[in-house]
C-alpha cells in the first residue's frame, strides 16, 4: 500500500512538473518575444539615426533623384528596407524601390507608424506590404536637423528574430525538459533523504524516550525489589504496595493486592492504591477469572470479555487480574486498573510481569517465615503455643500488666490419670485426647490470652486484665466443659476425662514468671492431691477459701 502511494505521489509530481514546464515555456517564449521585439525596434531606430545623421552631414537637396541612389547603397540589405519621408509624409526615397517607383507612391502621413512618430519616441506598426508582398514591421522616427528634416522609416520582416528564437526554443525544449526532470529527480531524492533523516531522528528520539522510560521503570522496580527484600511482615508489605503502587504503574492507575490462605477458601485484599479501586475486600477464588484461568484476565466494559464478579469497572477503565503463584501454589492476585489504552503497551505488561515476579518471591518468603515461626512457637500436635513461646512472651505480658496497673492470671492444667488412660487405650488415643482438649482450650480463651502446651499432658493459660473471681469462674467453666467432652476414636468410646487446675495471680502470688508458675504449679499439686477434677488458687489469694473443690460426684 505504501509503495502504491509513493508511485502515485511520483506520478503527480511528474504531471505537475510537465504542467509547470509548459507554463514556464509559454511565459519564457513570451518574454523572449517581447525582448526580441524591443531589440528589433532599438536596432531599427539605430539604423534610422545613422541614416538621418548621414543625410544631415551630406547636405544634399531632398529629392527622389538625389536620395534614391544614396539610400539604395546605404540600405542594400534584404532584411532591412529604408524609407525617407519629408515632414508632410511624402516618400523621398526607398532602398527597395527606384526613383520612378517612389514618385508613384502615395503619401504616408496617415500610416500608423508615421503618425505615431515624433522627436522622442518612434512609431511602430505591423501590416502587409503590397510592394513586397510580405508582412513587415515598420519603425519610423522623426528628425529635425540642420540639413535634414523628415522621417526615416525602417521596415524589416515581422518577427524574424522571434522566429529564430522559436526555432531555438523548440530545439532547447527537450534539453530543458530533461534538465527539469533531473532537477525534479534530485529534489525527490533530497526529499526522500530528508524524510528518511527525519524518520531516523524521530526514531532515535522515540528510542531515547523509551530507554529513558525503561531506565526510570527499572530504577523504580529495583527500588521496589529492595523494599520487598527487607520486608519482614505482611504489614510492611501492605505499606510498600500502598505507597509505591501509583509510582510503579503511573499516577492514573489504581489497584489492589489480595492474598490467599493455604485452604483457598477466601481471598483477602490487604493493600490498595489509587482512588478508583472498587472491589470486594474478601472474595472466593471462583469469583476471579484470573484464578479460574490460572494466569491473567482483563476486565472492562467494552467488547465480549467477561468481567470478574468481585470488582466493579468504571466506563473507559479496565482492571487486569494477575494470579500470583510459586511452585504451583496460589499465593493471591495482583489487580491493576487504569484506562483501557494503558494495557495495550508492551512495556506496561513487562512492568506488571516484573512486579508480580518480585511479589511472588516476597509473599512466598513471608509465608515460609510465618510457617517456620509457627513451627518454632506452636506445638505440632495441638497447634497451641509451646513452652518456648510462653517463655518469650511472659515478660512482655508482665510489663503490660505493670504498665496498666492490672492483674494477670496464670493457670496450670493437668489431665487427670492420663498415664493410665494412655496405657489402657494406647498412644494414639492419648494424642487424640490431648488434641480434643487443646481444641477446647482454643475455644475457651480470648484472642489476647495465651494458651500453650507446657509439656506432656500439662497446659498453661495466661489471662490478661482479669481478677481472681472472674478467673475462678472461667476455670469452673473449663472444668465443666472438659467433663462434657465426647471422646471417640475409630468408633470406640474413650470415656470421660477430667482435669486439675492451679491458679496464681499477679501481683498477689508473684511478680516474675518463675514465681507465678511456681505458685500455680503448687496450687495444681494441691488440687491433684485433694482428689483431682478440681481447681485450687495459690495461698494468699483474694478468696476467703483458697481450696475450691469440684468432685467427680458433682460432675
Amino acid at each position: 500500500m505504501m509503495k502504491h502511494k509513493q508511485i502515485l505521489l511520483f506520478a503527480m509530481l511528474v504531471l505537475f512538473a510537465a504542467v509547470f514546464l509548459y507554463g514556464f515555456h509559454i511565459a519564457a517564449e513570451h518574454k523572449v518575444n517581447v525582448w526580441v521585439h524591443d531589440m528589433e525596434v532599438k536596432s531599427a531606430v539605430t539604423k534610422a539615426d545613422m541614416v538621418a545623421e548621414f543625410l544631415d552631414e551630406l547636405g544634399v537637396e531632398l529629392t527622389p533623384e538625389n536620395l534614391s541612389p544614396i539610400i539604395a547603397k546605404v540600405g542594400d540589405s534584404p532584411d532591412f528596407r529604408i524609407t525617407v519621408l519629408d515632414l508632410t509624409g511624402a516618400v523621398l526615397a526607398d532602398s527597395w524601390l527606384s526613383a520612378g517607383e517612389v514618385k508613384a507612391l502615395k503619401n504616408y502621413a496617415t500610416r500608423p507608424e508615421v503618425s505615431q512618430a515624433n522627436l522622442h519616441e518612434p512609431g511602430v506598426a505591423f501590416h502587409f506590404s503590397e510592394t513586397v508582398g510580405n508582412e513587415l514591421m515598420y519603425v519610423t522616427h522623426r528628425y529635425q536637423r540642420d540639413h535634414f528634416a523628415g522621417y526615416i522609416r525602417i521596415a524589416t520582416p515581422a518577427s524574424i528574430g522571434t522566429k529564430k528564437i522559436a526555432v531555438l526554443s523548440q530545439q532547447m525544449l527537450p534539453l530543458v525538459f530533461i534538465i527539469f526532470l533531473v532537477f525534479l529527480g534530485v529534489n525527490y531524492y533530497i526529499f526522500r533523504y530528508m524524510k528518511r533523516e527525519k524518520n531516523m531522528i524521530e526514531e532515535q528520539k522515540s528510542t531515547l524516550e523509551r530507554l529513558d522510560r525503561q531506565s526510570k521503570d527499572s530504577k523504580l522496580i529495583q527500588k521496589f525489589s529492595q523494599a520487598l527484600t527487607t520486608c519482614e511482615s505482611r504489614e510492611e508489605l501492605v505499606d510498600i504496595i500502598s505507597n509505591m503502587g501509583s509510582h510503579l504503574f503511573g499516577e492514573g492507575t489504581f489497584g489492589a493486592l489480595a492474598v490467599s490462605p493455604p485452604s483457598l477458601d477466601a481471598i483477602e485484599v490487604i493493600a490498595t492504591w489509587g482512588d478508583r479501586w472498587q472491589g470486594d475486600v474478601r472474595f472466593a477464588p471462583k469469583d476471579c477469572w484470573g484464578f479460574r484461568r490460572g494466569g491473567v484476565h482483563l476486565s472492562h466494559n467494552s467488547g465480549m470479555e467477561i468481567n470478574c464478579s468481585h470488582l466493579e469497572v468504571a466506563q473507559g477503565d479496565a482492571v487486569q487480574c494477575v494470579l500470583l503463584q510459586a511452585q504451583g501454589v496460589s499465593l493471591g492476585a495482583l489487580h491493576i486498573g487504569g484506562s483501557e489504552e494503558t494495557f495495550d503497551s508492551g512495556s506496561f505488561q513487562n512492568k506488571i510481569y516484573s512486579v508480580t515476579e518480585h511479589l511472588c518471591l516476597t509473599i512466598s518468603n513471608l509465608n515460609l517465615r510465618v510457617k517456620l515461626e509457627q513451627q518454632a512457637i506452636r506445638d505440632p500436635l495441638t497447634a497451641l503455643y509451646n513452652r518456648r513461646y510462653l517463655d518469650d512472651s511472659f515478660a512482655r505480658e508482665l510489663k503490660r500488666a505493670e504498665r496498666k496497673n492490672s492483674s494477670l492470671a496464670v493457670i496450670m492444667i493437668d489431665i487427670d490419670h492420663f498415664k493410665v488412660f494412655n496405657d489402657t487405650y494406647g498412644h494414639d488415643a492419648g494424642d487424640h485426647v490431648i488434641k480434643k482438649f487443646a481444641g477446647l482450650l482454643s475455644k475457651t480463651v480470648r484472642e489476647e490470652d495465651i494458651s500453650c502446651r507446657y509439656g506432656g499432658e500439662e497446659f498453661t493459660l495466661v489471662l490478661n486484665e482479669i481478677d481472681t473471681a472472674v478467673t475462678v469462674k472461667r476455670a469452673e467453666a473449663l472444668l465443666e466443659a472438659t467433663r462434657a467432652l465426647e471422646l471417640q476414636l475409630n468408633n470406640q468410646s474413650l470415656g470421660q476425662i477430667t482435669v486439675s487446675l492451679g491458679i496464681a495471680m499477679y501481683p498477689q502470688h508473684g511478680s516474675t514468671q518463675q514465681e507465678l508458675i511456681k505458685a500455680a504449679d503448687q496450687a495444681l499439686y494441691v488440687a491433684k492431691e485433694s482428689g483431682r477434677n478440681q481447681l485450687k488458687v495459690a495461698e494468699g489469694g483474694d478468696l476467703t477459701s483458697p481450696k475450691i473443690i469440684f468432685s467427680k460426684k458433682a460432675a
